[in-house]
C-alpha cells in the first residue's frame, strides 16, 4: 500500500470521526432559541420606565396591549398556553383582574422552552442601537416580569433580576404585568415609534368640604389620580386614585348620597358603565347607563330636586340628552343643542330653583347655550377667548345658589371663572394642574 493511499484513508477516517462527534453533539445539545420577535426600526425617542400601578378595580377583560403581545409571542415561538384575565373573586391583588397581565407558558425544565423564554426576556431587556436600556420592555409598557423565582421591575430597573419569594415559583410560565399605557396600546411599540403624549388634566369642580362653595380640581388620566382642593389657591387638599383613566375613563362629580359633600366617579365609554364613590377610592355604585353610542359624554346633576345627584349622557351625534333619576332607567330624553362638532355638555342649577338642567359649551366660538328646562335656550353668551382646547367647568363659585361657568386652558393650565352666566370679564383666575 502506498504512503499516499494510507494517508488519504487516515484523513477520511479522521473527518468521519469529527462528523460523527458533531452529529452526536447536535443530537444531545439543546435546540437553539428561535430568533427574537420581529422588531420595527425605531428612532431614539423612547417611553419612560413604567411606574408601579397595582390592581385597584375589577375589570377582567383582556386589554388590547396584552392581546397584541400574546399574539406576537405566538407568532414567534409557536402557540403556547396563556392567560390574561382572572376572576375578581379569586384571592389577592392581581393585574389579571384588570386584564393587563399575561401568563405565558414556558417550562423552565424543558431545555428548548427554557431557551425560548431566555430569548424573549433577553430581547425585552436588551439595550437598543441608540443606547436605550431595556428598550422593548419600555416600548411595550412592561411593568414587571416574574420567571423562575426572580422578578424584574421597570420601577427598579438598576437592580436587574431580583429574588422573588412568592408562593408560585413561576417555573411553568412567565408572568408579565403591563402599565395602563401598555395595556391600552398607548406606547411607542404600537404608535410607529412616536412616544404618545400623556392625556391632559381634566378640570372638575364640586363642594368637597360641604361649605357651600364649589372649587376646582383636576383628574389626571395618566395615573387615574384626582387632585382636589377646597380653595382656589395653594396645594391640593385631597389626592387619591379612583378609576383608570388611560382606558378612556371620563370624570363625573356629584353628591351621590345627599350628605352635602360632592364626590367623584368615572364613566367608561367602552362599556357604558358609571363607577361612583361616596368617598375616595371604594366603588359604591357601578351600573350601566347609556346605549354605548360612540362619542357619548357623561353629565351629572340633581334632575328632580331630591338632593341626590344622578347621571346622564349627551350624544353629540343627535344632540340628545338621556338623564336618569336613579341608575338605569331613562327618566328624560330630549334634544338640546345644535349638534355642532365639538360641543361639550355641562349641567348646573342656572336659576337657583333646586333643579339642575343642561347646556353646551361650543369651543369653536366660545359660546355657551344654557336651558332652565329641556329644549329652550334661556341663555346664550360668549365667555372665554376661543383658545383651542378650552375645557368647560361649572360650579357655584360664590355661594349664591346659582351655578355659573368657567373654563380651563390646558396650554397654560389657567382656570377662568365667572360669577354670572353672561359674557364679561373674568371674576376669578388662577393656575392649577399640569
Amino acid at each position: 500500500m502506498s504512503r499516499n493511499t494510507l494517508a488519504t484513508r487516515r484523513v477520511v477516517a479522521g473527518l468521519l470521526g469529527v462528523a460523527l462527534a458533531v452529529a452526536a453533539t447536535l443530537a444531545t445539545a439543546p435546540a437553539p432559541a428561535t430568533a427574537a420577535p420581529a422588531t420595527p426600526v425605531f428612532g431614539s425617542s423612547i417611553d419612560g420606565y413604567a411606574a408601579y400601578d397595582g390592581q385597584e378595580i375589577c375589570d377582567p377583560t383582556a386589554k388590547p396591549g396584552l392581546v397584541g403581545f400574546r399574539d406576537l409571542l405566538n407568532s414567534t415561538y409557536g402557540s403556547h398556553t396563556s392567560g390574561i384575565v382572572r376572576d375578581c373573586g379569586s384571592g389577592g391583588t392581581s393585574e389579571h383582574k384588570e386584564g393587563r397581565a399575561l401568563d405565558y407558558h414556558f417550562n423552565y425544565y424543558d431545555t428548548a422552552q427554557r431557551a425560548d423564554a431566555t430569548d424573549v426576556l433577553d430581547w425585552l431587556l436588551a439595550t437598543d442601537s441608540h443606547g436605550n436600556k431595556h428598550a422593548m420592555a419600555r416600548r411595550l409598557g412592561v411593568m414587571y416580569m416574574i420567571w423562575n423565582n426572580k422578578i424584574w421591575k421597570s420601577y427598579d430597573p438598576s437592580d436587574g433580576w431580583q429574588a422573588y419569594s412568592g408562593s408560585n415559583p413561576h417555573t411553568d410560565h412567565i408572568h408579565f404585568s403591563f402599565s395602563w399605557a401598555g395595556a391600552d396600546k398607548r406606547t411607542s411599540w404600537w404608535s410607529g415609534g412616536q412616544v404618545p403624549p400623556e392625556p391632559e388634566d381634566v378640570p372638575v369642580s364640586g363642594d368637597w368640604d360641604n361649605d357651600g362653595v364649589d372649587t376646582v380640581g383636576v383628574f389626571r388620566p395618566s395615573n387615574s389620580t384626582w387632585y382636589l382642593r377646597n380653595t382656589n389657591s395653594g396645594a391640593a387638599t385631597s389626592v387619591f386614585k379612583f378609576g383608570h383613566g388611560p382606558s378612556g375613563d371620563i370624570p363625573v362629580v356629584g353628591d351621590w348620597d345627599n350628605d352635602g359633600f360632592d364626590t367623584v366617579g368615572v364613566f367608561r365609554p367602552s362599556n357604558s358603565t358609571f363607577y361612583l364613590t361616596n368617598g375616595t377610592t371604594t366603588t359604591d355604585a357601578s351600573f350601566i347607563f347609556g346605549h354605548g353610542a360612540s362619542g357619548d359624554r357623561p353629565v351629572a346633576g340633581d334632575w328632580d330636586n331630591d338632593g341626590f345627584d344622578t347621571v346622564g349622557v349627551f350624544r353629540p351625534s343627535n344632540s340628545t340628552w338621556y338623564l336618569t333619576n336613579g341608575t338605569t332607567t331613562t327618566d328624560a330624553s330630549f334634544i338640546f343643542g345644535h349638534g355642532a362638532s365639538g360641543d361639550r355638555p355641562v349641567a348646573g342649577d342656572w336659576d337657583n330653583d333646586g333643579f339642575d338642567t343642561v347646556g353646551v359649551f361650543r369651543p369653536s366660538n366660545s359660546t355657551w347655550y344654557l336651558t332652565n328646562g329641556t329644549t329652550t335656550t334661556d341663555a346664550s353668551f360668549i365667555f372665554g377667548h376661543g383658545a383651542s382646547g378650552d375645557v368647560p367647568v361649572v360650579g357655584d363659585w360664590d355661594e349664591d345658589g346659582v351655578d355659573t361657568i368657567g373654563a380651563r386652558r390646558p396650554s397654560n393650565n389657567t382656570v377662568y371663572l365667572r360669577n354670572t352666566n353672561s359674557g364679561g370679564p373674568v371674576d376669578i383666575q388662577f393656575i392649577y394642574g399640569i
